[in-house]
């Protein structure tokens, strides 16, 4: 719900003060997340992509982009489709891209899902 997946069957759901419902893309500008299986544009460099559709963006420079690349540990294969991926390089991906834009909150459904023990 507090993704907008879901509507509430009653009541409303808020978030930073304010409706979710009625000011959905300023709330979720604020918010990073990942629900079961994240998707992604064909190659890696989709991530500029994600962060220039948020709301809240930073400046999403490749350093940025190389950063949280680095944070989860996928910083090889930048160029090569996502396609080609395994289940877990794509976990990391998807958090990756939860984490581009500095969220205030995240949310992150099964994060570790496929990844190794080290992920």
């Amino acid at each position: 719900m507090i993704l907008t997946l879901v509507a509430p069957t009653h009541g409303d759901v808020r978030l930073f003060g304010g409706s979710v419902a009625s000011g959905r893309a300023v709330t979720l500008g604020r918010v990073g997340g990942i629900v079961e299986k994240p998707d992604f544009y064909l190659y890696r460099d989709g991530l500029p992509e994600t962060c220039k559709s948020s709301v809240r963006c930073m400046a999403c420079d490749r350093a940025r982009i190389g950063e949280v690349l680095e944070l989860v540990g996928s910083k090889s294969g930048a160029r090569d489709p996502v396609k080609t991926y395994s289940h877990g390089m794509r976990q990391r991906l998807g958090i990756a891209q939860a984490l581009l834009h500095d969220p205030e909150l995240i949310i992150l459904d099964e994060p570790t899902s496929g990844l190794d023990p080290q992920g």
